[in-house]
């Protein structure tokens, strides 16, 4: 299978980044932070059977790095962001896939896992972090790898693509907003000492969907 110029050398960057120091001690080589995307969504579901294709995994086989990731056991009836039908097969497992679907900007740095134990899920925050506690961003302050890639903002652009009951844009989070949420991101990241590599979002009027 042939592969995209672009990924190429993305998948080049992180083997660089990777291998051009000592990580902290205790620290994972690499982290991803995201949405669906980074989740491993296919056909409205994260589970055992999709996530493991997902870009974020892709990159830490690609460069040689861990990738535990909070494999999901669902069902017929599972859908991604509902409970029912979906559980860890392993709650205990700490993964360093942080990337929750429905994230937007905002989430990333608020929703937060705070379960006291698996019975207690309810989001599907708390599915995918646990047993970490706090927000994605919380979570990668707390483990402070020396990289991570972050694909946020596709979730802050989409509903005004797919949620067509109001055709005015007012599903776009308010471009201020994103703006304070992401530059929030980015300044903790980096002062968390974590070189990241962000993901653009996609003009979302070319969607299949369309």
């Amino acid at each position: 299978m042939s592969c995209d110029p672009t990924i190429r050398i993305l998948f080049i960057t992180c083997a660089w980044l990777v291998t051009a120091g000592p990580a902290p001690a205790q620290a994972p080589p690499y982290i991803g932070l995201g949405d669906s995307i980074g989740e491993g969504v296919q056909s409205g579901d994260a589970s055992q059977a999709t996530q493991p294709y997902c870009y974020i995994k892709q990159i830490a086989d690609t460069i040689g790095a861990p990738m535990p990731l909070p494999l999901i056991r669902s069902s017929v009836i599972g859908q991604v962001g509902n409970l029912t039908g979906r559980r860890r097969i392993d709650p205990n497992l700490i993964s360093y896939n942080l990337a929750v679907s429905g994230a937007d900007v905002h989430s990333l740095i608020h929703q937060r896992s705070d379960a006291p134990g698996p019975a207690a899920f309810d989001t599907e925050t708390d599915l995918v972090l646990y047993p970490k506690l706090g927000s994605q961003l919380e979570v990668a302050e707390f483990i402070r790898p020396p990289f991570a890639t972050c694909w946020i903002g596709n979730n802050d652009v989409l509903g005004a693509a797919i949620d067509f009951d109001r055709l005015d844009g007012s599903q776009l989070t308010p471009l201020d907003e994103f703006r304070a949420d992401f530059h929030t991101i980015v300044t903790r990241m980096r002062d968390a000492g974590i070189y990241t590599i962000y993901g653009t979002i996609p003009d979302v009027t070319s969607i299949a969907f369309l």
